[in-house]
């Protein structure tokens, strides 16, 4: 699974699979959002699920993402971002990284 350790790279990551091809059709969404807040750092917590949305429509993926953040000159960021796929049923054609699996 790629990882990206800036907004440039998740960018590059993003712009990737829009070109391949591979994001064509699918649609994202997160939430609800659940932050614990202690003085200028921060736990943060959401689910998410990913939607195909073209010929078959069917859940893709699901999961949760969670993530230290950090209030630096006032500003609150993510000290970085982690993301939790939940195993899929078996024969749904999806491996556990969440990439299609083909044969």
């Amino acid at each position: 699974m790629a990882q990206a350790q800036s907004p440039r790279e998740i960018s590059a990551i993003s712009r990737r699979l829009t070109e391949s091809g591979f994001t064509k059709g699918m649609r994202h969404s997160t939430g609800p959002i659940h932050i614990e807040v202690d003085g200028n750092r921060a736990r943060a917590f959401s689910y998410f699920w990913v939607a195909r949305v073209d010929d078959t429509p069917s859940v893709y993926a699901t999961g949760a993402f969670t993530g230290p953040l950090e209030k630096l000159n006032g500003v609150w960021k993510f000290a970085h971002r982690i993301q939790d796929g939940d195993q899929p049923p078996p024969g749904s054609g999806t491996s556990l990284d969440g990439r299609a699996s083909h044969g």
